[in-house]
This record gives C-alpha cells, structure tokens and sequence, in this order.
C-alpha cells in the first residue's frame, strides 16, 4: 500500500465521518476498512502524527466537546461529498431506535476472572518480558496514606530501595513503586522537601543523582536506573540529558567499581499529560533520549529495560490503562505526573524482575 493510497482512504474516512475523527480513533476507523494498521513506519515516518501532518488536504480542529478531530480543508472537489455528510442525522438520533447489543458475558462468571496476559509491542533485539506475573492473583501492593518516617542515621551509605536484588535510581516513577510495591520506609531531609527513599527522590533530575552520587560512600552491587522524566518536563533536550547519563554511568564505574553487567539502564515510560498537538519539541526530545538511551546500552554494553515501548502500542500511543486517570504534583517537582495505575505498577515490577 502506497502513500498515495493511504492518503485517500485517509481523506475518504474522514469525509464520511461528520464532525471529523478524533486522533485516536482514527486507526481504528483505517484498520476497519482495510484490515491493517496505517503503515507510517514502512512509508518512513517515525509516528502516526509525523505521517498525518503531511497528508494534504487535512488538518486538526477541536470540536465543541475539545477534542482534536482530523477534518478535510475546504476542497470543491470534496466539498459534495462533506455536504451530503453534513445533512446526515447524529449518530446519537440514529441509535435510538436501534436494537440493543446482546451481552456476550454474564456479570456473575467475569467477577473473579483473572485479567488476560497483555502483548508487549517491544522491539525484538531487547528483552521485555510480559506482564503474566504482574497479573497474577498473589500480587499485593501498599495501600492507604504514605507513612513518612525519620532520614536514616547515615544518609551515605544507600542500599535501598532493592527490587529483585538491584537498587533502584529514579524519580517519582521510582519512588512510587518503592512506596506501594516494595513497602521501604519513605522521608523527607528537611520540611517540606521532596520525598525519597534512597536514591529513588522526587523531582530527582540526571544531574541532581550525579550530585548525590558524589557524597553517597556505598551502594548494592547491582543498580537501576530510570531518570530523565524531571529533565524532560523542564525543557532540557535529549542528547543534553543523555550526555549527562552518561556522565553518571562513568561515576558509577570509577567511583563504586562497577562492571557494565551490573547497571541497568531504562527508557523512560510515555509522559502522559504530554500531548503531541501542544507539546510537540518535548515529544521529540522524549524520543531522542530515549533512542539514545537504547545506543548507550549497547556501547556500554550496560542492561536496558525499555519502559517505553511497553507502555506504547505499535503507533507509540501510549496506553492509557497503565497510568493514572489524571495528573497529580509531586513533593519534588512543580510539574505535575501521570504516574503508573495499579496495573502500570504490576507490569513495572514484573519488567524489573527480568533482569534480576
């Protein structure tokens, strides 16, 4: 399938559809009509929203409810067709006398029923595992209000918080699964400052762990580290942010002695209060950095867990039923985060778990 052809089947779907398609179903609508999903990638665009802002004779528009929706420029050679679809009924009129959809599940048998293993979307050259695990029945979590207790006695020597025998480096994303899943004491250095536990701190910045790391006298043996989200929300670009990972991957090396084989380096998960229309520079430097990421674990021959691709699906949407329905302010941040849901924070763990 052409570009060309693409292009009018795109144009056709959105025609027909009055009032225009909102982005995300748009997909759907392609792959209902031709059985495939849009081929941006083979046509060489590295998203769907690259693929979309070349196609001619399309534009976005926010409707009267907000939402983006794809609608035809004024075109007099579509312009009778956008006319005969203008004076259709709305679908809502159009449904009323419709006969109701059978249910094709009783309530009482799908109670108790275990959510089915999701498909991971991930590139096949890295190792990601599936969320099967983080879905069973024995998985428990923290629940209730944060318990903030009194800093260590010596704050330098940092061992947690340990999941499945690594230390974990990050950021909020980090510190929530110390909270909820690994059950580690959480605190504060001074009043009002960013919660942590460790070297999992809120708002905590790649320079921010190269400064801690610089007082820090031990660590575990093997560590994790998934930083960058605080980085990106401020502004900074991709390659800068790599670069300074880099620099701490080195102080990991001279500092503690650590081998490539005991760091693990990860993407970071789809920001999803970032949205592509308002916010299109920060969803580049999301994706340079974490394409960088992906070159710097194969030059330092360093483990990657790629969070990203796991929480996106093949068109690097991200999955919403892995995050929190809103955004909501950390300790340590004025950005406010989408962080992982319960099911997010399942599949987290269980990612974590494979390079144990």
């Amino acid at each position: 399938m052409d570009k060309d052809e693409v292009e009018t089947i795109l144009r056709a779907l959105i025609a027909s559809n009055k009032g225009g398609i909102p982005i995300d179903e748009l997909n759907t609508e392609f792959y209902r009509q031709t059985m495939r999903d849009i081929p941006f990638l083979s046509l060489g665009f590295s998203s769907m929203y690259d693929f979309m802002r070349h196609v001619k004779q399309i534009s976005t528009h926010r409707n009267k409810n907000g939402n983006v929706v794809y609608i035809l420029k004024d075109n007099i050679n579509l312009r009778h067709i956008v006319n005969l679809v203008e004076k259709q009924k709305d679908p809502i009129t159009r449904h009323n006398n419709a006969k109701p959809l059978e249910r094709r599940t009783k309530m009482k048998k799908t109670v108790n029923r275990r959510i089915p293993k999701t498909r991971n979307h991930s590139g096949a050259e890295y190792s990601t595992g599936d969320d099967s695990d983080a879905l069973s029945d024995s998985y428990e979590e923290v629940r209730g209000p944060i318990k903030i207790c009194s800093p260590p006695k010596n704050i330098n020597i940092v061992h947690t918080p340990l999941c499945h025998g690594n230390q974990l480096i990050g950021d909020d994303f980090f510190l929530q699964l110390a909270i909820r899943n690994l059950k580690r004491p959480i605190w504060r250095k001074q009043h009002l400052g960013p919660l942590q536990c460790g070297l999992c701190i809120s708002g905590l910045t790649v320079r921010g762990a190269i400064k801690k790391l610089q007082t820090v006298e031990s660590l575990s043996n093997k560590v994790t580290i998934m930083l960058g989200a605080e980085d990106i929300y401020r502004g900074r670009s991709g390659d800068d942010i790599a670069d300074d990972l880099e620099d701490l991957i080195k102080i990991l090396q001279t500092r503690f002695s650590f081998s490539n084989n005991a760091i693990n380096i990860c993407t970071i998960p789809p920001l999803a209060n970032i949205g592509i229309y308002n916010y299109t520079n920060t969803i580049v430097n999301i994706h340079a950095y974490n394409n960088a990421i992906r070159q710097l674990s194969i030059q330092k021959h360093c483990g990657l867990i790629d969070f990203f691709n796991n929480y996106t699906n093949p068109n690097y949407d991200v999955i919403y039923d892995y995050f929190q329905i809103d955004a909501r302010m950390v300790s340590g941040s004025s950005h406010p985060y989408v962080l992982f849901n319960k099911r997010g924070r399942r599949l987290a763990v269980n990612l974590l778990k494979c390079f144990s």
